[in-house]
């Protein structure tokens, strides 16, 4: 939206700490950007193929953010009345008995806890732990860390009192109290996703204390007021009500109106994340093998999602954009693929630089170029990358949509860094066969905990007319005709 002459009170402030970097956003009532900061999430490598979160470095990267936030808003804005954050998924701190995180927490996509996934399978069965949490075992699930955590690191394994994901750590530091939303515990491998509890019996069974886990909280509800202390290091005044926040892409989800029937989001970063929701219970035995997984959401009443994962997606335009591009700027890349035609001269790319999972799981499966000849130029490469990733996001829709009860799909809707790409957005369009809505709203996760912090102040009646108040108008962009049977070769 554009901005006003005057900023309507009160304001909600939404925190989004990504993978690569940490958003703040603050928002007046009538939903437009009022103030925006960042800074970059620091992270540590121990060991190649290891990253690490160290806990300090990251809460001074989010008062960094909501410093420069408050201080690019105009001299006369109020404080915010209220805050939630949201963030990664699987990435958790362990905390002693006086709150202070005890390590670094294991960054998302960091593979250590192979060994431990591997074991909690063996223990509990593969199909008990998708019919129960909705989710396969693997290495990245916050419950494969705490248990690498306990058989590698037993000093701080002993010490821990309660296992916080990053958003929910990020929110105890501000008002001391835990707390976890759904849709981060739905990516614990410990949520019994039915009952909309802890499993309890798969825990008990892998001698975990069920105790380690936060007490389970609607998003959006109210959790505490910003102390003193916190509220001096984020350059506050103390007082706005801290709600629960939730995971990155279902935040985005939210703020893009995803909650509503028949909507599919496409939230596009660092990595890509295709996401329906519904109100009906979705059969365990329909995900097998697929990649996709089933998660819960409380935004006033308990939903379910399905969702599939691209783990190198806006990664893998980077990863190109830095290497074979030669480090060039995203204009001139753009540039350069929009002198390639559809198709790409027939090169195509597979995008999995961290393995592929939706639709055909495969930790091993690597990135490559095929089609390669004397002619192919550079051009054709750029092209390339962007259509194989777009295609690789079709793939992902495909396979929701096949699951039985999600409901028809009348709305897709993208967010995230990809809506910056004019032409990654048509390509986008034309893969999918129809038109697809954007906003330009890169911060759409940070967009999301901003509305979430909204409802916890109770500032509007429920969360449609918060949605209807702060949410963000979206753009149709139709698919390109002479390019759709193209790219129907290419899915």
């Amino acid at each position: 939206m554009s901005d006003m002459p005057r900023v309507e009170a009160p304001l909600f402030l939404g925190i989004d700490v990504g993978t690569t970097g940490v958003r703040a956003l603050l928002l007046d009532s009538a939903g437009h950007r009022v103030g925006s900061g960042a800074a970059p999430t620091p992270t540590e490598t121990p060991e190649p193929g290891m990253c690490e979160y160290p806990p300090d470095a990251l809460w001074s990267a989010v008062c960094s953010a909501v410093r420069q936030c408050m201080a690019s808003a105009p001299g006369s804005t109020p404080a915010p009345a209220g805050i939630a954050v949201a963030s990664i998924g699987e990435a958790a701190f362990a905390l002693d008995k006086a709150g202070n995180a005890l390590a670094n927490a294991t960054a998302w996509f960091d593979p250590r806890g192979a060994e431990d996934a591997a074991w909690a399978s063996e223990r509990i069965g593969y199909e008990r732990f998708v019919e129960t949490t909705g989710i396969a075992p693997d290495p990245t699930l916050g419950l494969s860390k705490l248990l690498w955590l306990r058989r590698c690191r037993p000093d701080v394994y002993s010490k821990a009192v309660r296992w916080l994901n990053v958003a929910d750590w990020v929110a105890y530091r501000m008002c001391g109290a835990a707390a976890t939303d759904f849709t981060l515990a739905s990516r614990t491998m410990a949520l019994n996703v039915t009952d909309l509890a802890w499993a309890e019996d798969i825990l008990t069974e892998l001698d975990v204390d069920p105790g380690l886990f936060a007490p389970l909280t609607a998003n959006g509800a109210a959790l505490g007021a910003l102390t003193e202390k916190a509220a001096a290091e984020l350059g506050l005044e103390p007082g706005p009500v801290i709600g629960v926040g939730g995971h990155d892409h279902v935040c985005g989800a939210i703020a893009a109106g995803a909650t509503r029937p028949g909507v599919m989001l496409d939230s596009f970063g660092t990595a890509e994340v295709v996401l329906m929701v519904t109100d009906k219970p979705i059969a365990p035995a329909s995900l097998q093998g697929t990649g996709l997984v089933r998660g819960a959401l409380n935004v006033e009443a308990p939903l379910t999602y399905i969702q599939g994962g691209l783990y190198s997606a806006g990664g893998a335009i980077e990863w190109f954009r830095g290497t074979l591009a030669a480090g060039a700027d995203h204009a001139a890349l753009q540039a350069s693929a929009e002198r390639s035609p559809a198709g790409a001269n027939g090169v195509l790319f597979k995008p999995y630089l961290r393995g592929r999972n939706t639709p055909r799981p495969d930790a091993n499966a690597r990135a490559a170029f095929d089609g390669l000849s004397a002619e192919t130029s550079l051009d054709d490469m750029a092209r390339a990358v962007l259509e194989g990733v777009a295609c690789a996001g079709r793939e992902m829709a495909d396979a929701v949509t096949a699951v039985p009860d999600v409901p028809e799909v009348k709305t897709i809707k993208l967010i995230g860094g990809g809506t910056q790409n004019a032409l990654f957005v048509r390509i986008k369009a034309s893969v999918y066969g129809r038109p697809i809505q954007i906003a330009p709203m890169k911060d759409g996760a940070a967009r999301g905990a901003a509305l979430l912090g909204a409802q916890a102040s109770g500032a509007f009646s429920s969360f449609d007319d918060t949605l209807d108040a702060l949410g963000e108008p979206f753009t149709i962009v139709e698919p390109e005709p002479e390019w759709v049977a193209a790219y129907a070769d290419q899915n």
